[in-house]
Parts: C-alpha cells; sequence; structure tokens
C-alpha cells in the first residue's frame, strides 16, 4: 500500500488502509493569507510536517526543503488550496511514517514566484495552520485550524552559492552589476553606501531580479549626477536572511 493516499475537493472516494494506518483529516476555516495580506490563491500548497518530540520546528528554505531535516520531515506538500483555505481533505497514512511522541503541524506555504522565477519548486515563506499536536499511531484523527498565522519568511537554503560581483558599469543615472552565484529561488537586490561599512542604503538596485543559476543576472543601481564612487553588496531582496 502507498504511505499517502489524500482525498479533497468535495470528492467522495473509497480509501482503504491497512490496520495500522493513521487516516488524518486536515482542514483550515480561512481565510488564509500570504505575508502580503493577499488571501492564498487557488491551488496554493499545504504541507503536512511531523516534528520531533521537544524540538521547536525550524521552518521551510526557500526551495522547499526543511531547515532542520533531522528532526522534522515533510509528510505531503499538497496543492489543496480552494477560496483562501485548505478544504476539508482526508489523508491516510501507514503507521511507520509517523514515529511514536512526534506532533503534527500543517502549514501554508507561498510558492506563488515559482512560475516567474523558472525555480523548479520556490517557497517565499510559510504559515502555521494549526499548531503542533501530538498524532496518535493509529486509527481517525482531526486536524482543523483557523486562519493562518503571520507568515514567515523561508530560509537561504543550505549550501546555496554565494553571490558575487563580477563586473560592474555605469550607464549614466544608473551603475550596472553583473552578478554571478545565483539561485532562482531567491530574488537579489543591492545594498548600498559611501563605504564598505556604511552601507546603509538597502533595497539599492531599481528592482530586484530572480537568481538564475545558468548565467549572470544584472541588478541596476541609481546615482546621483556627482556621485564619484560608491560601494556595492549584493543581498537577498528584503535583507541577507
Amino acid at each position: 500500500m502507498s504511505a499517502l493516499i489524500a482525498a479533497a475537493g468535495g470528492v467522495a472516494r473509497a480509501v482503504t488502509v491497512g490496520e495500522g494506518s493513521l487516516l488524518l483529516e486536515v482542514e483550515s476555516s480561512g481565510v488564509d493569507c500570504y505575508a502580503d495580506g493577499a488571501r492564498a490563491v487557488d491551488d496554493e500548497y499545504y504541507a503536512l510536517v511531523a516534528i520531533a518530540p521537544r524540538v521547536q520546528f525550524a521552518g521551510f528554505a526557500a526551495d522547499g526543503s526543511l531547515v532542520d531535516g533531522e528532526n522534522a520531515r515533510v509528510l505531503f506538500r499538497l496543492p489543496l488550496a480552494k477560496d483562501g483555505r485548505c478544504p476539508k481533505t482526508s489523508v491516510a497514512i501507514d503507521e511507520a511514517v509517523v514515529a511514536s511522541g512526534e506532533r503534527l503541524l500543517l502549514a501554508l506555504l507561498d510558492t506563488r514566484s515559482t512560475v516567474r522565477s523558472g525555480a523548479a519548486f520556490r517557497v517565499d515563506g510559510w504559515a502555521a495552520v494549526t499548531a503542533p499536536q501530538v498524532a496518535p499511531s493509529s486509527g481517525f484523527y482531526a486536524m482543523t485550524g483557523a486562519s493562518s498565522a503571520a507568515m514567515v519568511r523561508s530560509a537561504v537554503p543550505a549550501g546555496a552559492p554565494q553571490p558575487r560581483i563580477a563586473a560592474i558599469r555605469r550607464e549614466g543615472a544608473e551603475v550596472v552589476l553583473t552578478v554571478t552565484g545565483t539561485t532562482p529561488v531567491l530574488d537579489y537586490n543591492v545594498a548600498a553606501g559611501a563605504a564598505p561599512d556604511r552601507l546603509d542604503v538597502a533595497g539599492a538596485a531599481r528592482s530586484a531580479v530572480a537568481g538564475d543559476a545558468s548565467r549572470p543576472i544584472e541588478l541596476r543601481v541609481g546615482v546621483e549626477a556627482g556621485a564619484g564612487s560608491g560601494f556595492f553588496r549584493v543581498v537577498r531582496d528584503g535583507g541577507e536572511r
């Protein structure tokens, strides 16, 4: 038997499970929202995570992986959102998948930038729909959450390349930075200033640009007509992390 069977969208399906399987019913009451306040779009992803006992969930990285993969596991990641919420969904999980004492958490993911960025899968943020709950090893278990808590920004994935300014040129009122070592799961911007230790202008680029693992990207920074020098550092858009 497969480890996971799901039924959702109001479609009645017969679900056959083993004697020791756990039948979960997950649902959110909505409205589930992203960090910018927008309602979750239809077919947005929800993830069910199993968390080790007495461990605080560390969240998701921008590539969809878990920040702490030793103490948490994704049991499913499915495009369930409809009308700004997770509809009632039944999921059958083999008893061996959930260890004794593990807690389950249902999270809304923000994957809206996946197609725009060219990434295979991208998570810009996540929000807990339910508080972590200890699951029984078998039987029926319902997880129902209120509207999502505040969305948490995803982390930079472990092993992500370090962006590097490979070239710089002046074009009129702009400085153009050619940047290598980027990844499509992150957007990049520029911190600028008058000295290397005074990069006090955050978000200095004209616009953020999604990374590209296959070729350099360009970031454009506006400069004053009389400016003779400046210092720049490429950062993740919105801050270092």
